[in-house]
């Protein structure tokens, strides 16, 4: 007996006229959504817009996450009420961050931040960039990759990172044998703790 998706008549009247998904044509008989949508326009039987088989089918509660909550009024007040009042643990002295600025700042890199955009606004950082993608041959150092706009000497895509620290070791800021060329896979990696033995940090 021929199965019942291959009958152009049957998979017509379940499509158009009881308006079943390819999801749901497919649960009744045994096959994926994709192999019913392959026999629609083999058959030539007009599609729907995509967002009607989410509308229609029993997946529709992805359209509103909040279906199917039904909260009392005394619920509703309840969290009315809970929104609607201050939060002075964000603000002023409440909140645990309050004055904690410069060296006090768990996140303290040592005040290097506005030396760290001069130099690489300066000239001097602009040549250091050049020298090191021409060594590497705009090739990431661990993995190798590359990429078109590399190969077109884009610095922007692959980055320079200091094995020497940028606030430990100041005066390695601008030497060439200091900086890795990385792409930023790699360079997520060097900083991530999947690094575990301290790979590219000096």
């Amino acid at each position: 007996m021929e199965p019942l998706h291959l009958n152009r008549e049957w998979l017509a009247s379940k499509y158009l006229d009881e308006g079943l998904s390819t999801y749901a044509i497919g649960r009744i008989v045994g096959r994926d959504p994709k192999s019913i949508h392959r026999k629609l326009v083999d058959f030539g039987i007009p599609r729907r817009p995509k967002w009607h088989r989410i509308a229609t089918d029993c997946n529709a509660s992805i359209l509103s996450p909040r279906r199917g909550w039904n909260h009392t009024d005394e619920a509703k007040e309840k969290m009315r009420e809970a929104s609607s009042h201050p939060r002075p643990d964000l603000r002023g002295s409440g909140n645990p961050m309050h004055g904690l600025c410069g060296p006090l700042h768990p996140n303290w890199k040592g005040g290097s931040t506005p030396e760290r955009q001069r130099v690489y606004a300066s000239a001097e950082w602009a040549v250091v960039v050049r020298a090191v993608h021409a060594r590497e041959r705009y090739l990431c150092q661990r993995c190798g990759a590359t990429n078109t706009k590399a190969r077109m000497k884009d610095p922007s895509t692959l980055h320079l990172h200091h094995v020497k620290g940028w606030s430990e070791f100041p005066d390695l800021r601008l030497a060439p044998d200091n900086i890795a060329l990385l792409c930023a896979t790699c360079h997520r990696w060097v900083h991530s703790r999947k690094n575990t033995s301290g790979e590219w940090l000096g």
